[in-house]
């Protein structure tokens, strides 16, 4: 082992005459062992570039270290080859993502078999393990690009080799690029809607012929204008796709023409690179071809990995899902105290709708039903539930957290703000969530806990026998107990499914827009003789405006229905419990038995789980919408801990603003308000 930082020079090589130098395993070995050395020292250093900087050191220093290197690196390139690596590494050759994904998937089981001489195998052969692409990126596009301006690949054979090999690679790229310029997804969507042929997909493809022909013709000094043309007629596609996704916004984005944007931005980023390394100006980019060269590491060592690949390939649609969950976000954070005041009255009125859903549920708990029925019934009073709270603009707490992290995490999103330090502003935002949140589990509980006990106890007057009386109603109150019942872990299960109703919401209503299904009902031909003008505008209206929410509450009422069903019929502990309606089958309970009928300890118990159920619904699902929202837009937290060291100052510093909004300032604004 070498110690960390020191570059080795096998003595084996120094000396020796070029025809032995020259080959390809002794080439292989040497550059094995250099980055062996690197991979050691990045490892166990602090610095992760400084022992790249070592060996650059030790090339200046020792220019036969140095020429054995250049010699390595000349006769891979010289003798491999390089075409699959530049038109298919980190490339979706396919024109469908299922048919990709599940291309990968079989590749993963069984790997695909590749000629010896494939560049690619050159890269597994020097960075072997799984990770290597880690400790590469650590050290950085520059010190890589420094590397690379070190190296001396000579002249003649090896140039004219890899030059070949680079056009032939340009060729196979631009067809792939024309053909992909005609997909429906990407035409149609074009500015200005240009014919097929007038398409710069299209011309860029006839610019490259222009660009080859020069080449072929030997007038090298005639190399650069056809290279400019076909660099600004890629140019042109990168405009075309800007535009294409600035007005995604409006109308929406389908899974498919995502993948097809992406593949289109492969394309054009690896032309680009491409043409730099042969347009005649006697300059290759090095900061290019370190980045290209870190990202072939990167995706040979990443090829097969299904996350990687959908992360990448499905990040416009999952950015625009939670877009359109982002817009209604805005709705569920208060600044101000009227907002505030405003937000307890619509959850109170939630709350009242949630009375009634705790009501049904347990008169639907009372009939015999089979299993299936009464799960099915479950799912329809919740969902008719959350409809009627999501239409009367009442609002439900548990529902916030899918769309407020959205909206916190576009806050700080680098394409609507150049602040290079967004911690502040996220944790305001954080504050102001917690308080909004607070208003909203106040409304709700405030109405829930007296309202359902009042119609409980209609329901024995009218009757004539309680809801719940004995050993049932002591099982609602167990069933909320965070030590007699595994309460808590159930309210985890509420939270992933209130995290997934917000997708499916955010994900209706941007296919809503793409497939632009509002104007199609509009112009639909049948529709006049079943719907008039104005029954077809509100149905339009409602497509464009509340076809996600519906969706959404929907599919979260069938899931939190069914939930029951799929732990009994596996046999296993699953289950839910949501804040409002636990607090509801609380109250039914202590009708059932009265209040003088429970220890004051175990009531406390009881309603501290219902708290507890409450926090964890809204940190479960806040949390994996906010991972989501992160990961859609491109952003990390690179340095959690301090925001959450400033987060905790913000908590001593005013404890109450995180419940309740801050008293206005004498400019009518309050202190985080910005």
């Amino acid at each position: 082992m070498h110690p960390p930082g020191a570059i080795p020079r096998p003595d084996a090589l120094s000396g020796l005459p070029n025809s032995i130098r020259d080959d390809w395993q002794t080439s292989l070995s040497l550059l094995s062992e250099v980055f062996a050395t690197l991979r050691s020292a990045v490892s166990s250093g602090s610095d992760p570039g400084r022992p790249l900087e070592v060996l650059l050191e030790r090339m200046d220093a020792d220019p036969g270290f140095a020429e054995d290197v250049s010699q390595a690196v000349t006769t891979l390139l010289r003798e491999a080859d390089l075409v699959p690596m530049l038109t298919e590494s980190g490339m979706a050759p396919s024109r469908s993502l299922g048919k990709e994904l599940f291309g990968r998937i079989r590749h993963k089981l069984l790997p695909p078999l590749r000629e010896d001489r494939d560049f690619r195998n050159v890269i597994d052969v020097l960075f072997p393990r799984s990770d290597d692409h880690r400790w590469v990126a650590a050290i950085g596009r520059a010190s890589w690009g420094r590397f690379f301006s070190r190296i001396r690949t000579g002249e003649g054979v090896t140039r004219r080799s890899a030059a070949r090999q680079v056009l032939q690679a340009l060729g196979i790229l631009s067809v792939r690029l024309a053909h992909l310029g005609c997909e429906p997804e990407v035409a149609s969507f074009l500015p200005g809607r240009p014919a097929a042929l007038e398409s710069p997909f299209a011309t860029q493809q006839q610019r490259l012929a222009a660009f080859l022909l020069t080449l072929r013709s030997g007038q090298g000094g005639d190399v650069g204008p056809p290279a400019e043309a076909f660099r600004f007629d890629l140019d042109r596609c990168t405009d075309a796709l800007a535009f294409i996704r600035a007005a995604i916004p409006e109308r929406g984005a389908g899974l498919g023409q995502t993948f097809l944007l992406y593949q289109a931005e492969q394309l054009i980023g690896r032309m680009m690179l491409l043409l730099d390394t042969v347009d005649g100006d006697g300059h290759v980019e090095t900061q290019r071809v370190a980045e290209h060269f870190m990202q072939v590491v990167r995706f040979e060592k990443t090829r097969y990995s299904l996350r990687e690949f959908l992360s990448r390939a499905t990040g416009q649609l999952a950015y625009q899902i939670a877009e359109h969950k982002g817009r209604k976000g805005d709705s569920y954070i208060t600044t101000t105290r009227r907002e505030y005041l405003a937000m307890i009255g619509r959850a109170m009125k939630g709350g009242l709708v949630i009375s009634f859903v705790a009501l049904i549920k347990n008169l639907l708990g009372r009939m015999a039903l089979a299993p299936f029925w009464q799960g099915f019934a479950y799912s329809l009073n919740y969902g008719v539930g959350f409809v009627l709270i999501d239409r009367t603009g009442s609002v439900l707490a548990t529902k916030q957290p899918a769309y407020t992290a959205n909206t916190v995490a576009g806050s700080i999103d680098h394409r609507r703000s150049a602040d290079p330090d967004p911690t502040e502003r996220l944790v305001a935002n954080l504050v102001k969530v917690s308080r909004s949140q607070t208003a909203s589990f106040a409304g709700n509980l405030l109405v829930v806990f007296p309202g359902t006990w009042l119609l409980a106890a209609a329901w024995h007057r009218v009757v004539g026998h309680p809801l719940a009386a004995g050993d049932r109603a002591q099982a609602l109150l167990a069933d909320q107990h965070p030590l007699q019942s595994p309460a808590l872990l159930f309210a985890c299960n509420t939270g992933v499914f209130l995290f997934l109703s917000g997708l499916i919401a955010g994900y209706v209503q941007n296919r809503m827009r793409y497939g632009r299904i509002p104007e199609r009902i509009t112009g639909h031909p049948g529709l006049p003789a079943i719907l008039g003008p104005a029954a077809r505008s509100r149905l339009a209206r409602f497509a464009d405006d509340q076809a996600g929410a519906f969706a959404g509450s929907v599919a979260l009422g069938f899931m939190l229905g069914m939930a029951g069903l799929v732990g009994r019929f596996f046999g296993i502990p699953f289950d839910i419990r949501h804040i409002t309606i636990s607090a509801g089958n609380v109250s039914i309970g202590l009708h059932g038995l009265g209040l003088d009928a429970v220890s004051p300890g175990y009531l406390a118990a009881v309603l501290l789980g219902v708290i507890g159920i409450g926090f964890l619904n809204f940190l479960v699902s806040f949390s994996l919408a906010f991972y989501v929202a992160m990961r859609s837009r491109g952003l990390h937290l690179d340095d959690a801990p301090r925001l959450l060291r400033r987060l905790a100052r913000a908590f001593l510093d005013r404890p109450l603003d995180f419940f309740r909004p801050p008293a206005a300032t004498a400019g009518g604004h309050t202190p985080d308000s910005g």
